[in-house]
């Protein structure tokens, strides 16, 4: 099973966030501002849960 997220942040901090795993995320708007974002498992364990969650929160 991958990483489900919402959060609350401008569609392109995400994906500027989430750096080379963007093309295997699956982000989509869940409300005004609120955006849900997927990861498979497989882009977890080679780009880091740590260092996604990192670059999220600044």
């Amino acid at each position: 099973m991958g990483l489900q997220l919402i959060v609350k942040a401008e569609r392109k901090k995400i994906e500027k966030a989430s750096g080379s795993l963007t093309p295997e995320c699956e982000i989509f708007p869940v409300a005004e501002g609120l955006f849900g974002i997927s990861i498979p498992e497989q882009s977890l364990s080679s780009g880091g849960k740590m260092s996604l969650y990192t670059n999220l929160n600044n």
